[in-house]
């Protein structure tokens, strides 16, 4: 066969768009396809997750309708009116420090104490029987609520595949808004209830007891497991985040992809904030957070 045949021939190859033709990268990319997919296992470690967030949003709503009923009750006046009102975000702030704790605890321990926290509080508010006592309750909620509200968006986003991740976190942020939609639901349904403000402010423990209750049989992040030098560990909650049908190469990669990152924020200073890319988003998010509080939505 001459050369110009042979080149005839490998042009109508190249132009036959029914020939298979072998590509390296094609399993690879199919394999990936079907490692992106989230197990129902997943779901349902996130719902359970955001019951935290649900609490937030709970803990943050009901005030609005139990104080028209406890300042009758304790004749509170306005000053410890809004003393009862603000002590759950007074409380937030030191809840908010747990954050710190992330790189020193595992991350469904916090999500634990947080559960504990609010069964603690929601069980001092509901059987209060002086202003002092309904205050150290709602402070007691103000912690449970600063610690999920930094906890719970960064267990959700270590244990989320990364297709699905942005949606998953989304669904914390929706739960905080329907805690406080429920919230609202059972100031009515207890409205013409005796004593009803103590059910509004005690049903908050049952999701938290719930809670407490299904966490300790879910696992670390894989980060958390890679950080800490748990290998193996890291390997089996991946294997739980994305099936049975994920290859051991995908772990692998998953593995070094997590611990090349994790170097990478320990590397990282105050500095790399006044990056020029780094920066204006920051400020950005800042303004956001506070227009959101400045707007009084929080306040209803």
């Amino acid at each position: 066969m001459s050369v110009n045949e042979k080149t005839e021939k490998s042009k109508s190859e190249e132009l036959d768009p029914h020939k298979e033709v072998f590509d390296p990268h094609e399993e690879h990319l199919d394999n990936s396809e079907k490692e992106t997919k989230a197990t129902f296992f997943v779901y349902m470690l996130v719902v359970c997750v955001c019951v935290g967030g649900f609490l937030f949003g709970y803990d943050t709503g009901v005030i609005s309708g139990a104080l028209v009923f406890i300042k009758d009750e304790f004749d509170l006046s306005n000053t410890q009116r809004e003393l009862v009102v603000g002590a759950t975000t007074f409380g937030a702030i030191f809840g908010g420090f747990f954050a710190g704790l992330t790189d020193l605890a595992e991350g469904f321990i916090l999500v634990i104490i947080s559960s504990l926290v609010f069964i603690a509080g929601a069980l001092i508010m509901a059987l209060s029987r002086s202003f002092a006592a309904l205050l150290i309750g709602r402070i007691v909620v103000g912690l449970g609520v600063g610690i999920a509200s930094m906890i719970v968006p960064v267990y959700v986003s270590e244990l989320s595949p990364k297709s699905i991740r942005g949606r998953l976190n989304t669904l914390n942020t929706l739960v905080v808004t329907f805690g406080q939609v429920f919230a609202y639901v059972m100031n009515i349904a207890f409205s013409r209830v005796p004593e009803g403000w103590r059910y509004m402010f005690g049903i908050a423990g049952i999701p938290a007891l719930f809670q407490f209750l299904i966490m300790p049989f879910l696992p670390e992040s894989p980060r958390r497991s890679v950080a800490i030098g748990k290998l193996d560990d890291a390997r089996k909650a991946i294997r739980k985040i994305y099936g049975d049908s994920v290859t051991d190469v995908f772990i692998e990669q998953e593995i070094r992809m997590i611990n090349d990152d994790v170097h990478a924020c320990r590397s990282g200073t105050f500095k790399d904030f006044m990056h020029k890319d780094n920066f204006m988003p920051l400020i950005i998010a800042c303004i956001l957070q506070a227009a959101q509080q400045l707007c009084g939505f929080n306040a209803a």
